[in-house]
């Protein structure tokens, strides 16, 4: 799986608690990619899904596509609204699209630095 800064980045600032309901929606992507069922994933547009973790209550998503190889890469993350949610779906079009055309394979492995956050 591969991260796009922006998740990156949201994964750092991520509670412990929290980073490991992400985590488990991930590893259960990786597990059954594009069969991850609701609600746990969908798809959104343009070979764009979305993975839906809830934390207190509040809607997040970290969008993510296939590459033609199958890897996954998570492109950019935001708060559900239905207000913004359009534009936020744009983004990550116009993200997939720069990753697309743009970027070679990561080659880098992310972990989580351990710090001490018990939440």
């Amino acid at each position: 799986m591969e991260l796009e800064p922006e998740v990156r980045t949201w994964l750092e600032l991520l509670t412990d608690r929290h980073y490991r309901k992400v985590e488990e929606y991930a590893d259960l992507l990786a597990s059954l990619g594009a069969a991850t069922p609701m609600p746990f994933a969908r798809p959104l547009r343009e070979g764009v899904y979305e993975l839906r973790p809830t934390r207190d209550g509040r809607d997040t998503r970290a969008t993510y596509w296939f590459t033609a190889d199958r890897r996954i890469a998570l492109l950019t993350v935001f708060h559900k609204t239905r207000i913004r949610e359009r534009e936020q779906v744009d983004r990550a079009v116009r993200a997939r699209e720069v990753c697309e055309s743009e970027h070679l394979p990561a080659h880098l492995t992310y972990d989580r630095a351990e710090d001490g956050d018990t939440e």
